[in-house]
């Protein structure tokens, strides 16, 4: 039964994907800032310090040697719960007078800035040292904690073309972020507080891309 979801959850995304694909091309062609702009569309699988796991369906536009992208927060495929803005610049030489462009390069080294607000979400996907609060429902089991996030991280990363206009993309890097668990409480002077932390960590992404040349 749970495999059958996830593979009707993995068919509905894989299909407003080609939609969105089969649409955007004379969109794009709208949009662009300049005639060497492109647009693009990814899937990625993040891991890190806080989160067991976690999916990320993203569009971007690509500015010369900058990448904005710009996605929705997927948790194990069950619901949007949050988004992520990323900012890429890619480190390739070019020679003097010559525009950096994607599709010059198959292997594009990268620096970047990763802003994540991760919302509503089940401590289940939390990695269990993370937090030491009481449970500030005990008297009703039916009830699934939930916790928020704000998380910023700096990192390298790299793209490389697999087929076409597809692209395998992975980065490492670490950074800043604020917890808060909604129903966990600790103890302040002589009030009950939601849990808060702050805190550094490491995050890792990985996933493919296609590019609307």
């Amino acid at each position: 039964m749970i495999q059958q979801r996830l593979y009707h959850k993995w068919v509905k995304y894989v299909l407003i994907f080609i939609i969105m694909a089969a649409a955007s091309n004379p969109l794009c062609a709208q949009l662009k800032e300049d005639e060497g702009d492109s647009f693009g569309a990814g899937f990625y699988q993040e891991v890190n310090g806080l989160i067991t796991s976690r999916n990320v369906c993203s569009g971007q536009y690509i500015h010369k040697r900058r990448t904005f992208e710009l996605g929705v927060l997927l948790n194990h495929y069950e619901r949007a719960s949050g988004f992520v803005f990323r900012h890429q610049y890619y480190l390739n030489q070019t020679p003097a007078g010559i525009d950096f462009h994607p599709s010059n390069h198959n292997i594009r080294p990268y620096l970047v800035y990763n802003f994540i607000y991760n919302n509503g979400i089940s401590e289940r996907y939390l990695r269990q040292e993370v937090g030491e609060g009481a449970l500030l429902f005990e008297s009703q089991p039916d009830v699934v904690p939930t916790m928020n996030s704000i998380e910023h991280y700096l990192g390298v990363g790299t793209e490389m073309d697999l087929f076409g206009n597809v692209f395998f993309n992975v980065y490492a890097g670490g950074g800043l972020y604020f917890y808060r668990n909604n129903l966990r409480v600790v103890r302040e002077d002589d009030r009950l507080l939601p849990e808060q932390l702050t805190g550094f960590t490491w995050n890792v992404s990985m996933g493919i891309g296609y590019r609307f040349y």
